[in-house]
């Protein structure tokens, strides 16, 4: 009897197994069935190459966008405050070249400046003495033209106006060689007053048309 139930279980056993495999392999079967009209009736959409399924992931990536956007931003800033920096130095420079021209300038000027009074001087120094000579020799020119009128006594003594004769001819050459040299002089000094004039207007016209020159640069 016990060796009937355990032959009869062993065959109950091996059935129901049999009838699980095929109960496994139709919903198999079936499972793949489905997947395949699914895939057929509503594929799925392709996935982007830049998406990211977990969440993590995602914030990894804003994490990354910002830092990314910090990075550029500094260096924005390094780059500004270099050119910052160049800007100021170049204009310190130019400021710098300016003055040293505007230095030179002046210390030119003011050295023609000298150079024309010292002359202006020595002109009016040599006009002075001139002035003053002339004076002297019209003075001199009265004394003697007194002295002509003598009296009877000295006109008898024809030695003494022989003396006053030379004395007066003497005192002609002296002064026609004056006035000569005179008149050369005042000559000499017109033209060179004209020149010097001349040669300031064209200085301070290239002094303008230079500070123009600077100001459009």
């Amino acid at each position: 009897m016990k060796q009937q139930e355990m032959a009869s279980l062993t065959n109950y056993q091996q059935k129901q197994n049999k009838k699980n495999k095929k109960k496994r392999i139709n919903c198999f079967y079936k499972r793949l069935s489905i997947k395949y009209d699914r895939l057929v009736h509503f594929p799925n959409p392709e996935p982007k190459p830049d998406a990211f399924s977990s969440p993590i992931q995602l914030q990894l990536l804003k994490i990354k966008e910002e830092i990314y956007i910090y990075n550029q931003l500094f260096r924005r800033k390094k780059i500004n405050k270099k050119y910052e920096i160049t800007n100021n130095q170049s204009k310190s420079q130019k400021q710098k070249l300016m003055r040293m021209k505007k230095k030179t300038q002046t210390h030119r000027s003011n050295l023609q400046k000298k150079k024309i009074k010292q002359k202006a001087n020595k002109q009016i120094n040599q006009q002075s003495h001139l002035y003053c000579f002339k004076f002297i020799f019209k003075l001199r020119n009265i004394k003697i033209k007194k002295q002509t009128q003598f009296t009877q006594d000295q006109v008898l003594n024809l030695r003494y106006q022989c003396i006053l004769l030379n004395q007066k001819l003497r005192l002609l050459k002296l002064y026609h060689q004056i006035i000569f040299h005179f008149l050369n002089i005042e000559a000499n000094l017109k033209y060179n007053q004209l020149f010097k004039m001349k040669i300031m207007r064209n200085q301070l016209i290239n002094n303008q048309t230079k500070c123009l020159k600077l100001k459009n640069k």
